[in-house]
């Protein structure tokens, strides 16, 4: 790493990284900005305090990927007492770390405030100093998003986020990343139970849509297979019957017109399914492609799944696959393919199909004679 000032870091330490390290002993040859730094990040509480009492000054950054200030070192790394110090101090509470660039694009980390980082690594309690102390709890990184609680939330902080939704003026609803998901869509696809309840209980809205693919959290829990996540979210008033809009992702894509059902058996989510079709899906619903859940979960070999929507009432006669009509032509042809050998699982869900839809025999000479006669 070069040991070059940055010309923006006007508050940095100049130091080389590899002459002066944080990690090491004090050093009382080194500057007071310097100790300051290596004081708080490793929690040296007497230091600090010896070190405050010759200087009170604050603004010291260090040259470095993250441009730490001590705040934001005592917070990060969860010193309770060295936080308390700087703050009586005067430290600003909302003074963000000065992050510099690191290759030649010029890109930066985000600025992140003392309680950002604090929530990020789930210290609770340096949280709620910080909030006491008058930090904005809705204080996001540059981009104006990524909210303490977000971070905390998504890292299944549980403690820090009940911290955070105590707050008054806590916005929980605020889309925190670039497809515009709120704090409860990203929670509901990591499965983080008790975070979804606590936010449901603040009144989050679980039919809050996401702008482009219209995804509400719903969706995201049946992809991901979070029944009791599910039961919570219907329990709060969550459209069962909410379909999204045409989309492409890295794991879904969508012509549009998907209800929780499709999402659960794309992923072969056999419980799902059941839970789904139970509550009142329609196993035999099409999407805007003409395909069924059913359809979606022959296309992905998810034999688990098929057998629990024919279980339920699918039909292997409605919708398509790949413009074939009906699914189980589908399951034939990959059966019938000369010199390939059948996909994994097809075997067994075109005699499931058989077992559940049989399929109707065409008549024979004295069947065709009889109905003529008739």
């Amino acid at each position: 790493m070069s040991s070059a000032k940055p010309e923006d870091m006007s508050h940095s330490v100049n130091f080389s990284e590899e002459e002066k390290p944080l990690d090491g002993k004090d050093k009382e040859s080194d500057s007071h900005d310097l100790r300051l730094l290596r004081a708080s990040k490793n929690g040296w509480t007497d230091l600090v305090k010896i070190l405050l009492s010759q200087s009170d000054n604050l603004d010291c950054g260090r040259y470095e990927l993250f441009g730490h200030t001590p705040l934001t070192f005592a917070a990060s790394n969860g010193h309770q007492e060295v936080v308390r110090l700087l703050l009586k101090h005067g430290a600003e509470v909302d003074k963000k770390n000065d992050s510099v660039p690191w290759d030649s694009s010029g890109f930066k980390f985000q600025n992140t405030t003392p309680l950002q980082w604090a929530a990020g690594e789930g210290h609770a309690t340096i949280v709620r100093i910080l909030l006491e102390a008058g930090a904005d709890p809705n204080g996001g990184e540059i981009n104006g998003n990524l909210t303490p609680l977000a971070v905390a939330a998504v890292r299944g902080h549980e403690e820090t986020v009940t911290v955070l939704l105590e707050q008054p003026d806590i916005e929980f609803e605020r889309r925190c990343s670039t497809q515009s998901r709120p704090v409860l869509s990203h929670c509901v696809e990591d499965g983080q139970e008790n975070i979804v309840a606590q936010l449901l209980a603040k009144g989050a809205d679980p039919n809050l849509e996401e702008e482009v693919s219209g995804r509400t959290p719903l969706l995201w829990a049946a992809e991901n297979g979070h029944t009791t996540i599910v039961s919570t979210l219907l329990a709060h008033g969550a459209d069962l019957n909410h379909v999204d809009k045409r989309h492409s992702a890295l794991r879904h894509d969508s012509d549009g017109g998907q209800t929780a059902l499709f999402y659960a058996a794309n992923r072969g989510h056999g419980d799902m399914v059941k839970l789904l079709i139970q509550k009142g899906l329609d196993p035999n619903q099409l999407d805007k492609a003409g395909w069924t859940s059913l359809g979606w979960a022959i296309f992905r070999g998810h034999v688990s799944a098929v057998q629990v929507l024919l279980e339920h009432g699918a039909d292997a006669d409605k919708g398509k696959i790949l413009g074939m009509t009906p699914v189980r032509k589908y399951v034939k042809l990959s059966l019938a393919c000369a010199g390939e050998p059948a996909r994994p699982g097809f075997e067994e869900i075109h005699e499931m199909i058989q077992k559940f839809c049989p399929e109707e025999k065409p008549p024979g000479f004295f069947d065709r004679v009889l109905a003529m006669w008739k």
